[in-house]
C-alpha cells in the first residue's frame, strides 16, 4: 500500500506535491506513511483535484472523447474519496453530449455497490445508497447494452 501512495506522490512531482496542503515532498511522504502506519483511512481526491487545478497542460493531457463515435454510459459516485470521478464524468459528458449518458449517485463513493472504506482507503459514500446505486446502474447498463446491440449475453 505505501508503495502505491509514494507512486502517486512521485507522479505529482518530486518537489511540488500539489494537493497535500502545501507540504514539501519529504513532509508529504512522511504524512502519507504516518497515516498508513496509524491506520487512518486515507483519501487521495484532494491530491488529484489539486494536480488537475494546477496542471499547465490540461488540454493536451485530456483524452479527446468528442472524437469517439460510439455510445458512452458513465456511472459515478458524488462522494468518491479516491478521485473526482463525478467531476471527470461531467467533463466527458460536456465534451461529448451526444450519445453519452451520465448517471451520478449523490451518496455513493468510489465503488458502486461496495464498501465506504477498504484496506485503509476511504472510498466514500453510504453503503446502503451504494447498494441501491449498484442495482440501478446494472439495470441502466443492461438496458443500454440491449438498445446498442442486436444480441448480448448477460450473466447474473
Amino acid at each position: 500500500m505505501s508503495h502505491f501512495c509514494y507512486d502517486i506522490i512521485y507522479l505529482l512531482g518530486e518537489n511540488n506535491i500539489l494537493g497535500m496542503g502545501g507540504l514539501t515532498s519529504l513532509e508529504s511522504r512522511k504524512q502519507v506513511n504516518e497515516e498508513y502506519a496509524s491506520n487512518v483511512p486515507m483519501t487521495f481526491r484532494p491530491v488529484y483535484e489539486s494536480a488537475i487545478k494546477n496542471s499547465s497542460n490540461k488540454e493536451s493531457a485530456r483524452i479527446k472523447v468528442e472524437n469517439y463515435k460510439n455510445n458512452i454510459i458513465l456511472f459515478a459516485g458524488c462522494e468518491d474519496k479516491l478521485w473526482p470521478s463525478d467531476t471527470m464524468a461531467e467533463q466527458i459528458k460536456n465534451k461529448k453530449p451526444k450519445n453519452t449518458d451520465l448517471c451520478l449517485y449523490p451518496d455513493v463513493g468510489h465503488v458502486i455497490g461496495g464498501l465506504a472504506e477498504y484496506d485503509n482507503l476511504k472510498m466514500g459514500g453510504d453503503v446502503e445508497a451504494s447498494q441501491k446505486a449498484k442495482k440501478d446502474s446494472d439495470e441502466k447498463l443492461y438496458k443500454a447494452l440491449k438498445s446498442w446491440h442486436k444480441k448480448i449475453w448477460i450473466f447474473k
